[in-house]
């Protein structure tokens, strides 16, 4: 699906958002959110590059973002099946951004918050936003490790986070106002590879 399908649909949602009266912008604001997800979900890799591409550095991303899988590029029969499962339960509900100490948390479901309580204590914070704070990040400006523009780099090589995911690097970048296009790199030998796409919004 072409990209330029996204820019113009969401065009016309933000017109008719714009020419509504107060009380009506929130359902409008939610079927722009809807419609962003229904183009993204059905794009390619190749097209989501290319969307992510086309992104721009988020300059003022902070607070609370829904989070939603897109897309996951497995290369193992354990990803794989991590993969089908998430199809049924994931975790993940988003992250939450503090640009003044360029850093952030992902909020993670309370019943995932049980799990990862018995196998990572350290990494739990405070209940927040309809979960619990987890797997902490720094987050910095960088190039991308694929796309030569600039990116939001959040990285999780912190203390309290485990071992593997210390190795994670994660890539945003705003493909409309609240909305932000990831990619996500696992660390192999000296090398990244790039193991999924999701997207964050407001």
């Amino acid at each position: 699906m072409p990209s330029s399908w996204l820019a113009q649909d969401l065009s016309r949602a933000k017109r008719f958002w714009m020419r509504s009266p107060p009380s009506r912008r929130i359902a409008y604001q939610n079927d722009e959110n809807r419609s962003l997800k229904r183009l993204l979900n059905y794009m390619s890799p190749t097209e989501l590059n290319k969307q992510f591409q086309e992104g721009t550095f988020p300059k003022n991303c902070e607070g609370f973002y829904k989070g939603e899988l897109l897309i996951l590029l497995p290369e193992s029969v354990a990803e794989r099946l991590g993969g089908f499962f998430s199809m049924f339960w994931l975790p993940w509900k988003g992250k939450v951004f503090y640009s003044e100490k360029s850093s952030g948390d992902n909020i993670i479901t309370t019943t995932g918050g049980t799990f990862v309580r018995a196998l990572y204590p350290k990494t739990l914070g405070k209940e927040e936003f309809g979960g619990i704070h987890a797997f902490p990040f720094t987050t910095s400006k960088s190039k991308g490790l694929e796309n030569d523009i600039e990116v939001l780099r959040l990285s999780y090589d912190l203390p309290e986070n485990p071992e593997r995911l210390r190795t994670v690097i994660d890539e945003v970048v705003e493909v409309g106002v609240g909305k932000l296009l990831g990619k996500a790199f696992l660390k192999e030998d000296n090398d990244y590879r790039l193991a999924a796409y999701f997207r964050l919004y407001k």
